[in-house]
């Protein structure tokens, strides 16, 4: 394996400004083309409460208690993600398209220091680098990245993690411990902004591993390099045991680390399917199905090549890439949710990338697979990813009945402003729900009124739509649909 991660160059191959910087204006391209359709959609969810300013009161208090001060999300030590909204919120204001644009850079910005980072490591190339950075970004599971401002915060601490490791390879190129230094304190803003940024343990384990094989540092040099790791890796398990008792004194309601393997597995079949599967659906659409089924057949085709005809270079490099995908999922263990495989699909579209090059380098055949598969495979994520992204207004009947919950229901206590509250107030007492009482008596109207009209997209008349997808999903879990909730299962009808 030690040959095989070797190059012919004795120094990494490093990206000059000017490079980056078009690494970067190639993302933030890919990402205005496929994010373009949310840059307008409204507020829904938790953004109506967390993106907002908060007092001093409330910012000293995410210290002391759980991130958020309406006591309504998932209990958790995240006292940075809270001062992320609320700096968003004084750049902002009330602008939906500066939010959105901000969080597209992040994306943008996050794939370009993987980019950096991976080639520094295994000597990446371009094509690798732009094409599976493009797939991650398209991805429907990252759709909520862009599309739901409050989830934002993955980019956030994704950028963290990703730093973290890019600075540890660092450290094995340069022998300056710097750079350990730099990727602890990442590491520490990381787990203050995300619990699930854990999984950045494993993946320094994983990525240090790697560079310290294909280094060509002679054996006096990696020993003192392996003395400071040790000390990074003592320092890593002490900001662990502090970060994990902390967490547990002052919000002791905090979920525990889990070890539910179904959601794992789920995790990584969700990241391997770059439209999702019928779970997500609330409409029956079988184009839509039968483009994730070339898809898995595609994958396949590329597992058998890989296997039987790629060399052992593009197999070690393949490896890394699912060695890395795997502990990405990890989260899955404590909870599973499609929003939570950023990481997962990045290392996912590194996998698909590497082979389809290699494939391509084969044989004139094997070009015009590589072609194929690869535009088969960005043109589908970016098809299901528009389709989620364009149902995301306020004529969605899953944003009226998720609306009326925050307005009315178990969530009404929550911190919204008044401005925000209003104009949500307005348009559902317009649709004649004043209660949630109004809710169950319209909600039915509303969706048998949709379906004898055929309504299952926006139209410019703004009347009521039955969404064709769940935004979130979960394993056995459907709460993100409102109509699917209700147990309907819409046909197609040929549309």
């Amino acid at each position: 394996m030690s040959n095989s991660l070797r190059t012919d160059k004795h120094q990494p191959i490093e990206l000059n400004l000017l490079t980056n910087i078009g690494v970067f204006l190639f993302f933030l391209g890919m990402a205005f083309m496929i994010g373009r359709f949310s840059l307008a959609s409204p507020l829904k969810g938790d953004d109506l409460h967390l993106i907002r300013t908060y007092s001093s009161n409330e910012m000293a208090e995410v210290w002391r208690n759980t991130w958020d001060p309406d006591k309504i999300e998932t209990p958790g030590f995240r006292p940075l993600t809270t001062y992320f909204y609320h700096v968003q919120a004084i750049l902002f204001g009330s602008s939906v398209l500066l939010f959105r644009v901000f969080l597209l850079g992040l994306y943008s910005f996050l794939l370009t220091i993987v980019g950096i980072g991976f080639r520094n490591l295994l000597q990446t190339s371009y094509a690798v680098i732009l094409f599976g950075g493009t797939l991650s970004l398209f991805h429907t599971a990252n759709v909520s990245n862009y599309a739901w401002i409050s989830d934002g915060t993955h980019l956030l601490s994704g950028i963290l993690i990703a730093g973290a490791l890019y600075c540890s390879v660092k450290f094995i190129h340069t022998g300056n411990a710097k750079w350990l230094l730099v990727s602890l304190l990442q590491v520490v803003l990381a787990l203050l902004i995300r619990e699930d940024s854990l999984i950045v343990y494993p993946l320094l384990i994983l990525f240090i591993i790697t560079a310290l094989l294909q280094s060509q540092k002679q054996p006096k040099e990696l020993l003192t390099r392996i003395h400071h790791l040790v000390l990074f890796a003592c320092t890593l398990v002490v900001i662990f045991f502090g970060w994990f008792y902390y967490r547990s004194d002052v919000v002791p309601q905090a979920t525990p680390l889990g070890i539910n393997f179904k959601g794992f597995v789920w995790s990584l079949l969700q990241t391997v399917q770059i439209l999702g599967d019928s779970t997500r659906l609330v409409v029956w659409q079988t184009n839509f199905l039968l483009f994730g089924s070339l898809w898995l057949i595609c994958l396949g085709f590329m597992a058998t090549v890989s296997l039987l005809l790629l060399d052992r270079k593009t197999l070690t490099h393949s490896a890394v890439w699912i060695a890395a995908m795997t502990f990405a999922a990890l989260p899955g263990l404590t909870l599973a949710r499609n929003n939570l495989l950023l990481f997962p699909t990045i290392f996912f579209g590194f996998y698909v990338a590497t082979t389809l090059v290699a494939i391509s380098k084969k044989s004139a055949t094997g070009y015009i697979c590589a072609v194929v598969i690869a535009f088969f495979a960005l043109s589908a994520s970016a098809y299901g990813s528009s389709l989620i992204q364009r149902e995301q207004t306020t004529s969605n009947l899953d944003y009226i009945c998720n609306s009326a919950e925050w307005i009315y229901g178990k969530f009404a206590h929550a911190t919204i402003p008044e401005e925000r509250r209003g104009s949500i107030t307005k348009q559902l007492s317009e649709l004649h729900i004043n209660s949630m009482n109004d809710i169950d008596m319209q909600l039915p109207i509303l969706v048998e009124q949709a379906e004898l009209n055929n309504r299952y997209a926006p139209s410019t008349d703004g009347l009521p739509f039955i969404p064709r997808f769940r935004f979130i999903i979960s394993p056995n879990w459907k709460p993100w649909s409102c109509v699917g909730r209700q147990g309907w299962l819409f046909s197609d009808s040929g549309k």
